[in-house]
C-alpha cells in the first residue's frame, strides 16, 4: 500500500478538493522521524519551563543539535509552504507555539509604522544639526532616527501624502541623499588637496585643529572609496616616517637621533638635494641655532626700539651673519630676516645719529666743556690758546709720568663708560690696562712706533667693521 502524499500546506488552509476515482482505503498517519519527534521533545519541555517558543543560541538538545536553529528551519520551511501538514500539526499542538519569528525581518517592516515616535526624533534631529541623520544616527533616547529616516526615503510610496508634506517642510530634506553625499564627496578631496598644498602633510587624527581630526577621519573611512584620488595627494605630500621625525623636531626635541636627523636635513637644504614639500616644511621648525639667531635678531630690535645704537658686540655680530649671507650657509628666510634688519639699522642710524658727551679741556686750570663732532678724533683744548699752552708745558719724561698723564687723558672716556655709554669699551680697557702696568712698573709698554702701529691697526679694524655693519 503506497504512503500518503504529503500536502505541503499548514493544516489550517483548506486542502485541495479530491479528483473522482476508486476509492482508497484509509491508512493510519505516518510516525514522525525520530529526529523531528527529539527535537519536538525538546522543544515541548522548552516550553514548559519557559512559557515560549523562542530558544536561545545556546540551547541544545540532547542529540547535540542546536534547538534555536532547528525552531528557525522550521518556520521558514512554513512560510514557503514546505513543511508537511503531520509536522506542522504536531509543532501547533505544542503549548505557547507561534508561527511567527521573534524579530521580523527588517526588509518586512521599514518602521513607519511608529511615525508618531520617528517623525518628532527627526524633526528634533534636522533642528538640532541642520542634516539628515545618518544611517547609524542615535538620538539622546535612544531612538535609530538615522534608521526612521532611511526608511522614509526607500519607502516613499508607503507614506501618505501628509507625511510625504510633512518631510518636504523640514529644512534640510532630501529624497535623494546620493547626489548630496557626491557633492560631499567632492568636497572633502578640494578641502583635503588645500589642506595638503598649504601644510605639505596629510591631516593627523593626533592634530590639535578639530577640523584636521575631521578631515583625518574622513580620510581614513573612505579610503577604498578614494584609494586614486588619494594616492595622487599623498604623492605630493611628506612621507609619515619623515612627518614624525620633523614633528619631534618641531615640539623641542632634544634627543641624540632628532639632532643628528636635523643636522642631516640642514645639509641636505644647504646642499638643495631637499625636496620641495620637505624644503617647505623644513622652513618652519627653528632648533636651538635658529632660536638662537631670531632670539639675537630680537635683541637688536628692541635696542632699536629702545633708542640705542647697536654696540661693539651687535656690530660684530651683525658682520658676521653678512659674511654668512654671502657664503649661502644662510636659509632663504634668515637672510630676508637680515636684510630687512640692517635696513632698519640703517634708517635708525640715519634718524638718530650719534652724539658724543661733552668733555672737559685737557689743559690743567681750564674749565671749559668741548663738544666733540659726531665723527672723528675728539678734540683734547678747547681752543689755540689752550693747546699753545699745554704744547710749551715741559713734557713729561719719566715712563710714570708720561702714564700718569696718560690716565688722566682716559679720565673724560671713564666718565662716559660710567654714565652708560659703552662704545669703544674694548680698547679703552686695553689702553687703561697699559697705562696702570706703565705706572706700576710692571709693564715698561711698547715702544712708540709699536704704540703708534697697534693703534693704526686697531682704528682700521673698527673703521671697516662698521662699515660693513651699515652696509
Amino acid at each position: 500500500m503506497a504512503a500518503p502524499a504529503r500536502t505541503g500546506q499548514a493544516p489550517n488552509r483548506p486542502l485541495p478538493a479530491s479528483r473522482p476515482g476508486p476509492a482508497r482505503t484509509t491508512a493510519a498517519p505516518r510516525p514522525l522521524p525520530a529526529s523531528f519527534a527529539t527535537a519536538l521533545a525538546a522543544l515541548a519541555a522548552y516550553a514548559a519551563a519557559h512559557g515560549h517558543c523562542y530558544p536561545t543560541r545556546d540551547t541544545l538538545m540532547p542529540d547535540g543539535r542546536n534547538l534555536a536553529t532547528w525552531v528557525s528551519n522550521v518556520r521558514y520551511a512554513y512560510h514557503r509552504g514546505t513543511l508537511a501538514a503531520d509536522r506542522a500539526a504536531a509543532l501547533a499542538a505544542v503549548p505557547g507555539w507561534v508561527w511567527r519569528s521573534k524579530r521580523p525581518r527588517r526588509r518586512l517592516d521599514t518602521g513607519l509604522s511608529r511615525w508618531a515616535v520617528g517623525y518628532p526624533a527627526l524633526v528634533a534631529w534636522m533642528r538640532a544639526r541642520g542634516t539628515i541623520p545618518p544611517v547609524g544616527a542615535v538620538d539622546a533616547a535612544g531612538y535609530r532616527v538615522g534608521r526612521f529616516a532611511r526608511n522614509c526615503r526607500q519607502h516613499r510610496d508607503r507614506l501618505t501624502i501628509e507625511q510625504r508634506a510633512a518631510l518636504v517642510a523640514l529644512p534640510g530634506w532630501r529624497w535623494d541623499v546620493s547626489a548630496a553625499r557626491r557633492k560631499d564627496r567632492t568636497d572633502r578631496l578640494e578641502a583635503l588637496r588645500a589642506f595638503v598644498a598649504s601644510h605639505h602633510h596629510l591631516p593627523q587624527l593626533d592634530a590639535a585643529d578639530p577640523a584636521e581630526r575631521v578631515l583625518a577621519g574622513w580620510a581614513r573611512r573612505s579610503h577604498l572609496g578614494i584609494a586614486g584620488e588619494l594616492a595622487a595627494i599623498r604623492r605630493t605630500a611628506v612621507p609619515d616616517t619623515w612627518l614624525r621625525r620633523y614633528r619631534l623636531a618641531a615640539a623641542g626635541d632634544t634627543s641624540k637621533s632628532t639632532v643628528e636627523w636635523m643636522s642631516r636635513q640642514r645639509a641636505a637644504l644647504r646642499a638643495g638635494t631637499m625636496p620641495e614639500p620637505h624644503r617647505a616644511l623644513f622652513g618652519r621648525i627653528r632648533g636651538r641655532q635658529e632660536q638662537r639667531w631670531y632670539q639675537r635678531v630680537e635683541q637688536l630690535r628692541g635696542l632699536l626700539a629702545a633708542g640705542r645704537h647697536p654696540d661693539e658686540s651687535a656690530q660684530g655680530w651683525l658682520t658676521r651673519q653678512h659674511r654668512r649671507a654671502a657664503n649661502g650657509t644662510l636659509t632663504a628666510e634668515q637672510a630676508a630676516v637680515l636684510a630687512a634688519l640692517a635696513g632698519e639699522v640703517a634708517a635708525f642710524r640715519a634718524a638718530h645719529p650719534r652724539r658724543r658727551g661733552a668733555v672737559d679741556c685737557q689743559r690743567p686750570g681750564c674749565t671749559a666743556r668741548i663738544q666733540p663732532p659726531a665723527r672723528g678724533r675728539a678734540p683734547r683744548y678747547c681752543g689755540p690758546a689752550c693747546a699753545a699752552a699745554a704744547r710749551s708745558r715741559p713734557a713729561a719724561t719719566s715712563p710714570a709720568a708720561r702714564s700718569a698723564a696718560a690716565l688722566i687723558r682716559l679720565v673724560p672716556a671713564l666718565e662716559r663708560v660710567a654714565a652708560g655709554q659703552l662704545s669703544g669699551l674694548p680698547a679703552l680697557t686695553r689702553r687703561v690696562q697699559r697705562a696702570t702696568d706703565s705706572l706700576a712698573g710692571t709693564h715698561p709698554g711698547p715702544p712708540a712706533t709699536a704704540r703708534r702701529r697697534l693703534r693704526r691697526r686697531w682704528r682700521t679694524r673698527t673703521t671697516g667693521s662698521l662699515r660693513v655693519g651699515q652696509g
